[in-house]
């Protein structure tokens, strides 16, 4: 009698829309517009929702480039025609730094319920992104190159290091005036 209580209390609550406790609710961190100080997007906080286009930009930090770090195990998700884009074609630099595992993979995907090749643009790194600290590395994309590439690098040179590209809508990785460090991608 008193289970069944406890039951009846919690789905009154849930009703209610006051608290649900049956099972763990996974965190979710929902993001969008410009980077301009250095940030760090966690394993904890994640999965992260780009709601509307990135720009990783602006002089933050004792090295004068803001940076995105993300954590291995990060599941980034973009909303339809979304792109991350790092540095501009001038201006301030920026830089990002997605460094996975081979057990725990960084993922950049769809948000969407049923994914297709191009629903989001994809990464973008432009003339001013730093490339001594931009790197991608063990990461996985998915469903990106609406135009232009999963990964375009506009004048821009990050390592690349271990990524697995699918369902591009285009090119996998699309250079423009790149010497990109580029190995173990497929």
């Amino acid at each position: 009698m008193e289970n069944l209580f406890r039951y009846f209390k919690m789905f009154m609550l849930c009703v209610l829309g006051l608290s649900c406790s049956w099972g763990q609710v996974a965190a979710q961190t929902t993001v969008s517009g410009n980077i301009s100080v250095d940030t760090i997007w966690t394993a904890a906080e994640s999965p992260y929702l780009v709601t509307s286009s990135i720009t990783v930009q602006g002089t933050d930090g004792t090295d004068g480039v803001t940076t995105l770090t993300i954590e291995p195990g990060v599941k980034v998700r973009f909303a339809r025609y979304a792109r991350l884009t790092v540095g501009g074609g001038s201006g301030d630099p920026g830089a990002l730094r997605a460094e996975g595992t081979a057990e725990n993979p960084i993922v950049f995907t769809s948000d969407q319920a049923t994914p297709a090749a191009g629903d989001w643009y994809g990464l973008r790194f432009e003339d001013t992104s730093d490339d001594s600290l931009s790197r991608l590395s063990y990461c996985r994309i998915e469903y990106a190159g609406y135009r232009q590439g999963a990964v375009r690098l506009d004048l821009a040179s990050p390592v690349l290091d271990h990524l697995t590209i699918s369902d591009s809508k285009s090119y996998s990785i699309y250079g423009n005036t790149t010497t990109a460090s580029i190995s173990g991608c497929t």
